[in-house]
């Protein structure tokens, strides 16, 4: 996964998915992406999503 804008620290990571179809969405929504923005190119519609991670101790 790459980072986008200030969102790269340890609790915050984003990644890019291409095609945005609704297939993908609702696989994303199931393991806790959100959507941050989106983008039109010459390719088609690019989303940049984030996940936070929770942190768990023992």
């Amino acid at each position: 996964m790459a980072c986008v804008g200030t969102d790269c620290d340890r609790t915050r990571r984003a990644a890019s998915v291409r095609p945005a179809n609704l297939g993908s969405r609702r696989i994303l929504e199931k393991i806790g992406m959100t959507l941050d923005h989106c983008e039109e190119d010459h390719k088609g519609t690019l989303l940049f999503l984030s996940r936070t991670f929770s942190t768990v101790s023992a």
